[in-house]
């Protein structure tokens, strides 16, 4: 696939170009490419499994960790990272039109797996978009929907590891699936989960119910990145949940690659 060094698509026949889609028909197929193209990177360039969740063969989707995720010992934090909602967004990426009109640098989850590895701290990629099983069709159980996807492969990754600290970095409806692993694994998570970062969460934090503990615990753990046309990391007055700033961009969908250099300070990634 033709990109610069920024994750810029470019013209084949002429890479002085960038490149422009025809057609929504052009888009979604080459929303396809840049899906299995960054997969693809996560194994062969970044080192993570790839691991067939589910619990039926045939019935599964991917989701991407490292390597013995859930039993290393010697790793004192991890890193989860989940998207929000999207037809076409899958493990890997926050949003596919960014990558399509922007880069890969703001549109992929690519830059945190980098910080994250530099920094030695195993992470995991949920999939809650991923609803049936890409080669057979089938719809997954423990996928049917996005906080159910989130909430299995907690139970069944994130539950029995040893990690001490927990750093979570969700996007928009990805927030709202936080919080239904918040609320269920309460004990366990308050303990163990450290700081999370949020972006542009703002409609899906407000649909949940969350309680006064909850909400006083994210104040201190919790920062929340938000669409806004002032300077990156303004502060936002007002009622939240959690210490609200400025993503620096005034689109839903550049949140989270436009906070990504703040966020990485916050998790404590130089």
């Amino acid at each position: 696939m033709p990109y610069d060094q920024y994750g810029l698509l470019r013209h084949k026949a002429d890479p002085s170009l960038k490149f422009i889609f025809t057609t929504q028909q052009h888009y979604d197929l080459l929303g396809e490419i840049i899906v299995k193209h960054v997969q693809d990177r996560l194994v062969a360039e970044y080192g993570l499994q790839k691991v067939l969740f589910g619990k039926k063969k045939g019935q599964q989707c991917p989701i991407f960790m490292t390597k013995d995720f859930s039993t290393i010992k010697d790793a004192s934090t991890c890193l989860i990272l989940i998207q929000g909602k999207g037809d076409g967004v899958r493990a890997g990426l926050w949003a596919r039109s960014v990558c399509i009109n922007d880069t890969f640098e703001r549109g992929t989850m690519l830059p945190f797996i980098e910080r994250a590895l530099l920094a030695n701290i195993p992470i995991l990629i949920m999939n809650p978009n991923q609803h049936i099983d890409p080669e057979t069709g089938m719809p997954v159980p423990e996928s049917d929907t996005n906080p159910n996807h989130c909430l299995n492969v907690w139970e069944q990754y994130v539950k029995p590891s040893k990690y001490k600290k927990i750093q979570i970095v969700a996007h928009s409806f990805g927030g709202l699936c936080l919080a239904k692993i918040q609320a269920k694994y309460a004990p366990d998570f308050y303990k163990r989960v450290d700081k999370i970062a949020l972006t542009d969460c703002k409609k899906t934090i407000q649909q949940t119910e969350m309680t006064r503990p909850q909400q006083d615990w994210m104040q201190k753990h919790a920062i929340h990145w938000v669409k806004s046309d002032k300077p990156l990391n303004t502060p936002i007055v007002g009622k939240s949940i959690c210490p609200v700033r400025s993503a620096g961009h005034e689109l839903h969908e550049y949140t989270t690659g436009c906070a990504q250099y703040e966020i990485f300070k916050y998790l404590g990634y130089q």
